[in-house]
């Protein structure tokens, strides 16, 4: 049986539209000769089991010639405030060193609403991200003779009243804010760095990745 792949419709139209955009990237890398039809696979929100068994679920997973490109797809409207942690959040936000877990990262989004300011704790999307990669890593290594890495990006997607500001002190994470911004950093991707797979490949791993959804 197929596992159930959006847990609410708002999830569901965010990852129809990121898809969509996706493609249409990949359109144009093909009109441009940049890639063939099968150089360039898009897998949105696939579930893979870590060591323990558990299962993850990963927002897009792109595979190029260039390599694999995990990212962690964010829609939050606001201010965005990445990498807060009880050292770095100074005199002016001293207040939140006795609220803040501990010295780890986390993200507060502060927006403007009807019933006014909100701010909000969602952790650590880079964390986040970089953990995930390391769990589909071991994965596809498991299932495939492949001593390749994972690229992990966190994709700020809101249209709009955005803004980020990056505190945060990991330098590993791609951060993309802006859907011009992420056009860019493939077509850098595509036409700067040099070709790890060919398409035969870039389907196998599909085809581990894709079976991964399913249970017995």
């Amino acid at each position: 049986m197929f596992k159930e792949v959006f847990t609410n419709f708002s999830i569901f139209v965010h990852a129809i539209r990121a898809c969509s955009v996706n493609a249409i990237l990949a359109v144009t890398f093909i009109r441009n000769n940049l890639l063939k039809h099968d150089e360039m696979i898009i897998m949105p929100n696939i579930f893979i089991p870590d060591k323990y068994d558990n299962t993850r679920q990963l927002d897009h997973l792109i595979i190029l010639p260039q390599g694999l490109y995990l990212i962690e797809t964010k829609h939050w409207k606001g201010h965005i405030v990445l990498g807060m942690t009880k050292d770095n959040c100074g005199t002016k936000f001293s207040f939140l060193h006795k609220l803040l877990d501990s010295s780890k990262e986390e993200t507060l989004v502060f927006n403007k609403e009807d019933s006014g300011l909100i701010a909000k704790n969602y952790g650590n999307p880079i964390s986040q991200v970089a953990q995930s990669a390391g769990i589909l890593s071991d994965y596809i290594k498991e299932k495939l003779d492949w001593t390749g890495w994972i690229n992990a990006l966190v994709f700020f997607n809101y249209e709009g009243d955005q803004t980020v500001h990056d505190w945060s002190t990991d330098r590993k994470v791609t951060r993309i804010t802006s859907q011009t911004e992420f056009d860019q950093f493939f077509r850098n991707e595509v036409t700067t760095k040099n070709r790890k797979y060919n398409a035969t490949k870039i389907n196998e791993i599909k085809v581990i990745i894709e079976n991964a959804n399913y249970i017995d």
